[in-house]
């Protein structure tokens, strides 16, 4: 058995990898009503992908215990369980142990579609995927962010200063890289966090110094027009709202205990339901009706409209603070709910029959009626390595990976 701590290996060691990581899943899998996990369970199989928000995360597979690698197929995520869970790299310990199997192949044929259905949502454009192979920039790496660079832009008037970007690929040319500014400059360059810019390699003066990349407000490049849509960006805003009001109503009180008091990501399918079905100029009675008929649906239970009221009432307030403007269609939200569900049909009719098939299979009584749900938690450990103390500066880097605000540049 090869085992070493996270911090003593590059991120390609664990990217696209199946392995077993030290952390336990008791908690998590505790708060989400799995209560008879083995003693011993102390690690988990997972599989090791790139969130372009979130950066290097593990998605759990099962718990496992990590003396003999050895795994408990009967609380497979997935399959058994109905639920996925995400650790990311960023909350977790710097001396978390990872280890391979002798045999990985039989995990991957165990879980090939738990694996398949990651790689194809967090997939990339090839050229990003070739910004990931360079292995001359991963100095300038953030550890827990693959994607995200420290780059400089340069000036004549106002001279240099240091920012993040996060790769998006190469120039249509393939000379040079693309970056996202993460964070907003100090000073007026005239490009601005959020815009795409050229990256040029420097050495220095002599060409023998350390790898940099460069930018200048004349590198600004143009989005393509689809990447403009104004539609699409609306409707980001109004789902990233509705999440934040989902998670803080938490109407299913799944935050049930300290530890886990705000899960990230939780509702996020409920929200984005709501925010495809809520127009921002309904009445709270109507909200409160969508609201109650989605999570009704989408967990099983009674819901009733009433209990709603407070919750939207609060998401049609968020929306008409952020300037989300009403749809420009009238239509009934109750059917448009309904199809969303529906699309959803198929895989959970999968996934009740390999439950139902494994139980039959263990001579255990079936597991029937699959939740929409999936349960999504992250550990909350702190990045405490030291030697990457510099990373830990909120005003330097705060909220890294594309989806996260970062902090003020830096001269």
């Amino acid at each position: 058995m090869m085992s070493f701590s996270i911090d003593q290996v590059n991120f390609r060691d664990l990217y696209r990898q199946v392995l077993f990581v030290g952390y336990s899943l008791r908690e998590p899998l505790a708060a989400a009503g799995v209560a008879d996990l083995p003693e011993d369970a102390d690690g988990m199989l997972a599989y090791g992908y790139i969130d372009p928000d979130a950066g290097l995360s593990f998605e759990a597979l099962a718990p496992a215990r990590m003396s003999d690698l050895t795994v408990y197929p009967e609380f497979d995520l997935m399959r058994k369980l109905k639920c996925t869970m995400k650790v990311r790299g960023a909350e977790m310990s710097v001396h978390t142990n990872v280890a391979y199997s002798k045999n990985p192949a039989e995990y991957w044929e165990t879980y090939a579609d738990h694996i398949a259905s990651i790689d194809e949502f967090y997939a990339v454009s090839p050229d990003r995927e070739v910004t990931r192979k360079d292995t001359a920039i991963d100095h300038l790496r953030h550890p827990c962010y693959p994607d995200d660079i420290r780059i400089s832009i340069v000036d004549e008037d106002y001279g240099e200063e240091r920012l993040w970007a996060t790769l998006q690929g190469c120039t249509e040319d393939g000379l040079y890289y693309v970056g996202k500014l993460l964070n907003e400059p100090a000073q007026n360059f005239g490009v601005h966090a959020g815009d795409l810019v050229a990256l040029v390699p420097d050495r220095g003066a002599d060409g023998m110094g350390e790898l940099a990349f460069l930018t200048t407000p004349k590198l600004k490049l143009e989005p393509e027009d689809d990447e403009e849509d104004p539609d699409d960006e609306a409707f980001e805003v109004k789902f990233a709202v509705a999440c934040e009001v989902m998670r803080r109503a938490d109407l299913l009180d799944l935050g049930t205990n300290e530890k886990h008091a705000a899960p990230a990501d939780e509702y996020d399918f409920e929200a984005f339901v709501a925010a495809d079905c809520i127009s921002a100029d309904s009445d709270v009675e109507q909200a409160a009706s969508v609201i109650a008929k989605i999570f009704g649906t989408s967990f099983d239970v009674e819901c009733d409209a009433l209990e709603c009221e407070e919750v939207a009432e609060e998401l049609l307030a968020a929306w008409d603070e952020a300037g989300v403007e009403p749809d420009d269609v009238d239509y009934d939200p109750m059917p448009l709910v309904d199809e969303h569900f529906s699309r959803w049909d198929e895989e959970k009719a999968r996934w009740d029959e390999e439950a139902s098939a494994a139980a039959d299979a263990d001579d255990e009584p079936g597991d029937a009626g699959v939740t929409y749900h999936f349960v999504v938690r992250t550990c909350s450990q702190d990045w405490d390595d030291e030697d990457d103390g510099e990373y830990e500066d909120a005003d330097e880097y705060e909220g890294a990976g594309e989806g996260g605000a970062a902090g003020e540049g830096e001269e």
